[in-house]
């Protein structure tokens, strides 16, 4: 089941989408509506949706009002709107995806199709942009949000990725290691490894033994391959410049 919330000012068009979505999206359940922002925040935050399908242009305020209550969306947006001109804005908002009304049957399908995917993945919903930034992650169907700079370093299991966090704490990524390190600010998280990315806030000191080690805060050491030495030593300089 994927929980679903329509906002929309106009009943007609909160029956229409949830007909289509009946019809051909059935493993996505309506569990909340609203005509305005107001309710659709408080409904948001008790009902805790996975996807929320977002009008723009309502009575009072815009679908963007509506989402800048949030400093962190805990779920996907995708837009349906008479309007196409907020294209590039609505994306700015790491819109999933943006329909315009009247609904088309196929694009509807499209955008519920990246609206699984993502759920199924368990991707990081939002990107980090500076160190201090919140991750969204999904793990087993629940929503987590990790602050970046408790993260120490992440490895590849197979097609998983596990995160090692400050308090010797771990979560696993039911995606790779590539597709969580597109998501994570590369001035601090660096690929040492084909299996490793560290975050280099976290390194108590560089050792070579056999070969190069970095020994983390939390006590593990993460191998550092003869390649990316010279990143890495790079990004250090930086960073200890700031």
């Amino acid at each position: 089941m994927i929980r679903t919330i329509l906002v929309d000012d106009e009943r007609k068009g909160r029956l229409t989408l949830r007909k289509m979505l009946e019809k051909y999206c059935i493993d996505f359940t309506i569990i909340g509506e609203a005509d305005n922002i107001t309710d659709a925040k408080k409904i948001i935050e008790t009902r805790l949706p996975d996807v929320i399908f977002l009008d723009i242009e309502m009575r009072i305020g815009t679908g963007f009002d509506l989402l800048e209550e949030f400093d962190n969306p805990f779920f996907s947006v995708v837009f349906v709107t008479a309007h196409s001109n907020y294209a590039v804005k609505a994306f700015k908002y790491s819109a999933t995806d943006y329909l315009l009304k009247p609904v088309d049957a196929d694009d509807l399908k499209r955008a519920t199709s990246k609206i699984r995917k993502l759920l199924r993945d368990g991707i990081v919903l939002k990107q980090s942009n500076r160190l201090g930034d919140f991750l969204t992650l999904r793990i087993k169907g629940s929503m987590l949000n990790v602050s970046a700079d408790e993260i120490v370093h992440l490895e590849a299991e197979g097609s998983y990725t596990k995160i090692h966090m400050i308090n010797n704490e771990k979560q696993v990524l039911s995606v790779n290691l590539g597709m969580v390190e597109e998501k994570l600010n590369k001035k601090y998280f660096i690929r040492v490894h084909r299996s490793h990315i560290l975050n280099i806030t976290h390194i108590k000191k560089i050792a070579r033994p056999d070969s190069m080690y970095a020994e983390m805060t939390d006590g593990s050491k993460v191998e550092i391959s003869r390649r990316n030495r010279i990143i890495l030593f790079d990004a250090i300089k930086e960073w200890e410049k700031k």
